[in-house]
């Protein structure tokens, strides 16, 4: 990358004494350069080592007296035996069977959810249907209340058949009074 910049323009800020002298161009010129950053250790490293340096340094047995609580004799193998033991056993009877019984735990759940999701098309089907019967069901009951209607409409109208109309039957009511009113008149 190129740069040009004015003696004036950097200096902007300066004193006015420098700025009344004559100004010259100065071309600076800039690159970038890839230059490999060596490779950091990752953060949890440094504080690691530094501890075993320190431990194996206490450890020493010039360092150490005797009893105290780490030296190096046979102690350190038969701790680090010890530590292996307990790890192959942790792992055989522990976290093995625990590991087992979550893994079957999680392919049954996996099993589950699948199911559940199969079974949206079986929702949408038996939604149909439902949906179905519910029609067919209206569908009878308007019939049959279609049905009802006529006959009970048929059996109203036998009833009536034989019958003089309302107003017929009042027009005669009237023309008897009449008649029997007219008969008392006279008499």
């Amino acid at each position: 990358m190129a740069c040009t910049m004015l003696r004036t323009k950097c200096f902007a800020g300066a004193s006015t004494a420098r700025a009344a002298q004559p100004t010259r161009a100065v071309r600076m010129v800039v690159r970038a350069s890839a230059q490999q950053q060596p490779k950091q250790l990752p953060a949890i490293v440094k504080p690691a080592i530094a501890t075993a340096v320190a431990n194996v340094i206490m450890a020493m047995p010039a360092a150490a007296e005797a009893g105290k609580l780490f030296d190096f004799n046979l102690t350190l193998p038969v701790m680090a035996g010890e530590i292996l033991l307990l790890m192959v056993f942790l792992d055989k009877f522990w976290f093995g069977p625990v590991g087992k019984v979550l893994d079957e735990r999680d392919a049954t759940l996996r099993n589950q959810l699948g199911s559940v999701k199969d079974g949206s098309s079986e929702l949408a089907k038996l939604t149909a249907d439902a949906e179905q019967i519910i029609k067919d069901a209206r569908s009878e009951v308007s019939a049959m209340v279609n049905k009802q209607k006529g006959e009970k409409q048929a059996e109203l109208d036998k009833i009536y058949a034989g019958r003089v109309p309302f107003e017929k039957h009042y027009a005669l009511q009237a023309v008897a009074h009449c008649i029997v009113v007219w008969v008392l008149m006279i008499s």
